[in-house]
């Protein structure tokens, strides 16, 4: 047999229990990812009608500010009418006021529609943080178990790691060159044994006395059609 085959097929099946574990893995971060999927809705909610709630409350002390220079203006305009002697100054003090009163009672009106907003918005904010509340409860057992599978198969991926550097060291540089070449193209194995004369992964033909050499564990040679390394069955 080969020197380098046993060790490269030792290496390839460490290698196969890598990716089954980072599979597992990402299956379970997918996992988590359906779960935060479930909360965004309410979330989102909860920040927008936080956002609105912090620009109407921005809008309502504008409207504080205009409403406080209004009744300074209605003051000033009322003690103006008391001092006035003449009739046409008089008149014109108080339909200043007028126009003062007016818009002082228009925004008033906006301040209190403003004020049943944030009210509303209060409500739906509790609303939306009640349902996210049940779901982070619904998915508190999901989320644990989840956490302690990945702490197991984190666990489990480092000792497959180091189990994997230490068939790589027992490989010729030559031959694991090649060999982490063909598994840069994917997933799919890098070493294949001969079926039928052919090759195991695409069947393309092996040429006879390419074919005895690699029966007789003289030698491992590349796929002349996908390029994977063969060997002979075990």
């Amino acid at each position: 047999m080969h020197p380098d085959l046993q060790v490269l097929i030792a290496l390839q099946r460490d290698d196969v229990e890598v990716d089954r574990i980072v599979n597992a893995i990402r299956d379970l971060s997918a996992r988590e990812v359906e779960l935060d999927r479930e909360r965004v809705a309410s979330t989102e909610s909860i920040q927008r009608l936080r956002r609105e709630v912090e620009s109407t409350a921005t809008r309502n002390r504008e409207l504080q500010n205009k409403i406080d220079e209004h009744k300074r203006v209605q003051e000033r305009s009322l003690a103006h009418v008391d001092h006035v002697r003449k009739a046409r100054d008089a008149n014109a003090a108080k339909t200043e006021m007028d126009i003062v009163q007016r818009v002082l009672a228009a925004d008033e009106k906006e301040q209190l529609a403003l004020n049943g907003r944030v009210a509303e918005l209060q409500q739906n904010i509790d609303m939306c943080e009640l349902e996210l509340a049940e779901i982070d409860e619904r998915q508190a057992g999901p989320r644990a178990t989840i956490a302690a599978e990945k702490k197991t198969r984190a666990d489990e991926l480092a000792i497959a790691r180091s189990k994997r550097e230490e068939s790589a060291v027992k490989v010729t540089r030559s031959m694991l060159s090649k060999y982490e070449r063909l598994r840069s193209r994917g997933p799919l194995a890098a070493l294949v044994p001969i079926r039928d004369g052919s090759c195991g992964r695409c069947h393309t033909a092996i040429p006879m006395q390419r074919r005895s050499a690699i029966l007789a564990g003289n030698s491992i040679e590349s796929c002349e059609g996908c390029g994977v390394l063969l060997h002979a069955p075990e």
